[in-house]
């Protein structure tokens, strides 16, 4: 059994104080999301197979441009909610860390229930994951690093997107791992645009690895699925 230290930052909205608690594993941010922030049902769906049957989660894939850089964005929701979101505020942006892109991170394997996309989608969320700069669909930028800066810049690209596209003035932020800073930048530079705001940390995992500027991006940072499903959290 896999076990980390991890420290979080509970969610609030934006101007708000943040209080620090510990988490115990890695993917228990599907259950801290549910349970701790307040964005998903307390009492979420199954995720047998009978259940995957009776329910239609939509995938798609969209492009996102900024400043030249054409970003992948993924999102997830089930079927007959699409009308209630506008409403009911219920969007949230995923913001993934150093190591992993998007789908690896929060959609690794919907099949056998290791998807964070497919938890919130099941509580009524329309979900989206962006690929930052650099990371698994997305463009590798020549002129900089995924650093935090920049990667704030993407947040807000997609912010921007996903605001138009669903008539909502204000949309849920989570980033993970190193994730977290750029999120948070972006938060803390737009907070009007950022209903709540919601944190996990791994302290070594702040510090993203550096990219070359030069290379084909869809081979950079992907994930390997058997580590996913060889590894128990708790």
């Amino acid at each position: 059994m896999m076990r980390r230290s991890a420290t979080i930052a509970s969610s609030h909205p934006v101007n708000s104080s943040i209080s620090r608690i510990s988490l115990l594993g890695g993917l228990g941010m599907m259950l801290w999301l549910a349970s701790v922030t307040g964005l998903a049902s307390a009492a979420s769906p199954p995720t047998g197979a009978s259940h995957r049957e009776s329910r239609e989660i939509k995938l798609r894939e969209m492009v996102v441009e900024r400043e030249g850089l054409k970003l992948r964005l993924y999102e997830k929701f089930r079927a007959g909610n699409e009308e209630s979101w506008k409403a009911n505020g219920k969007v949230i942006l995923l913001v993934h860390g150093a190591t992993w892109a998007s789908r690896c991170t929060f959609d690794p394997d919907p099949e056998h229930g290791y998807s964070l996309m497919e938890s919130l989608a099941d509580a009524g969320y329309d979900v989206f994951a962006l690929d930052l700069h650099g990371y698994g669909k997305s463009q590798t930028s020549d002129r900089d690093w995924t650093d935090t800066v920049s990667a704030a810049k993407d947040v807000e690209a997609a912010v921007e997107f996903i605001r138009a596209l669903r008539w909502v003035e204000k949309i849920h932020l989570f980033g993970y791992q190193w994730g977290a800073q750029p999120a948070a930048l972006f938060a803390s530079q737009k907070p009007v645009k950022i209903a709540r705001l919601a944190l996990l940390v791994v302290p070594q995992s702040l510090k993203p690895p550096p990219l070359s500027g030069s290379g084909d991006s869809s081979t950079q940072r992907q994930c390997d699925i058997s580590v996913v499903q060889g590894v128990q959290f708790g």
